[in-house]
């Protein structure tokens, strides 16, 4: 009972602060940009940003911050509530609906996040090696500085995300979608990019990454590269 009950409030209190934080994010200004407005305070499990909406009055940001002060914290939650053993389709929090979540620094080490909707999270200097993203929903997610040695996140919606600069050393990147991404000066040495899906992405800089692997990926002749690689890909 303590494991179903850990995954339902968990779910609940995600849904509720998405709901509450995209409402107040369409009064935002829109010549300001979230991954750019530092957190101002820290309540418990909840994160504030102060911004000004499209009328210059102040507005507050509110984020669920799942690990609290703990970067650990929300690892081991998901370990209790895995070990109850009473939910033997999924492993928590696979499938979560956790827009906006915050989870800056947080240790989530081999985390099952499948199929979690994470668009516009702040996964920024996470720990994130050996974790499985896959098919996840990280529109518009801050990675950056986060660690991903040997992810998965094979299909996973990386549209629009800022992963510059993170290592993917060795990541299982498969058919995932990098359109519009900022993956400058990522460390993408040995990842799979196999069917990646690269139209717009921003790889300038990017000094790990052999021509091999980026031709693996589609519409790889359309994305940004420094001119040192674009003489190597014969662009």
């Amino acid at each position: 009972m303590d494991g179903r009950l850990g995954d339902a409030f968990f779910d609940l209190t995600a849904i509720v602060h998405s709901i509450l934080y995209e409402y107040q994010r369409q009064k935002l200004d829109s010549s300001l940009n979230l991954n750019d407005i530092e957190a101002m305070q820290r309540r418990r499990y909840q994160m504030v940003r102060l911004a000004k909406d499209k009328q210059g009055q102040d507005l507050t940001l509110i984020q669920f911050a799942p690990s609290g002060e703990d970067s650990s914290y929300f690892r081991n939650y998901c370990h209790r509530i895995n070990a109850a053993g009473w939910n033997t389709s999924y492993f928590f929090p696979s499938h979560v609906r956790a827009i906006s979540i915050y989870l800056r620094a947080a240790d989530l080490r081999g985390v099952d996040l499948r199929g979690a909707n994470l668009s516009r999270a702040d996964l920024s200097r996470a720990k994130l090696s050996r974790a499985n993203l896959s098919t996840a929903n990280l529109r518009g997610a801050n990675l950056s500085r986060a660690d991903l040695t040997g992810a998965n996140a094979y299909g996973a919606d990386l549209t629009g995300a800022k992963i510059s600069p993170a290592n993917l050393f060795v990541a299982y990147l498969s058919t995932a979608d990098f359109r519009g991404a900022n993956l400058r000066k990522a460390n993408l040495k040995g990842a799979n990019l196999k069917g990646a899906k690269l139209r717009g992405a921003d790889l300038r800089n990017v000094k790990t990454i052999k021509p091999e692997q980026i031709k693996q990926a589609n519409h790889w002749e359309l994305a940004y590269f420094d001119e040192e690689m674009k003489v190597k890909l014969e662009l």
